[in-house]
């Protein structure tokens, strides 16, 4: 975003490039179409693509949506690390509490557009306030490594 229409990428610019490439582990794709990737491999480009620039913040609506258990996790540890090695501030919506507890060190709720709450995991994902957002019935347990809230609904 930085060049003028015609000017083309320094020897700067293809160094930034590539290190946001290693860094989200799509280096090794970069000769393949985007139509040829899979879900994570393109929300690893997306991100790449948005570190390339340099950013002193990033903000991702629903980054793992469509992405299993196991490419959601990798995406949110990628943040973190990045986060840290970037000094990076990182801002994520999502609708998975649950993501949010394990990986976010402070969250914001809101209902009908409206701030409901803001506070760390812990003061966030509480049955009262949880209840209160989603209208059903819910229990929340704390995971056994991380003491993390994790959310619990019942079946039907």
């Amino acid at each position: 975003p930085y060049l003028s229409f015609l000017a083309r990428e320094s020897s700067k610019d293809k160094q930034v490039i590539r290190a946001s490439m290693e860094e989200t582990e799509v280096w090794p794709l970069r000769n393949r179409w985007l139509n040829e990737l899979s879900g994570g491999e393109r929300q690893r480009v997306v991100l790449a693509s948005a570190l390339a620039q340099e950013p002193d913040i990033l903000l991702l609506a629903e980054p793992t949506s469509a992405l299993d258990m196991k490419h959601q996790i990798r995406f949110y540890r990628l943040l973190n690390n990045l986060q840290q090695s970037r000094n990076l501030s990182v801002v994520t919506i999502t609708h998975d509490v649950n993501l949010a507890a394990a990986f976010c060190r402070r969250l914001i709720v809101l209902k009908n557009g409206c701030l409901l709450a803001e506070g760390s995991p812990e003061e966030i994902v509480t049955r009262e306030l949880m209840e209160t957002l989603y209208e059903i019935t819910l229990s929340i347990i704390r995971h056994p490594q991380s003491g993390r809230p994790l959310l619990l609904f019942g079946s039907a």
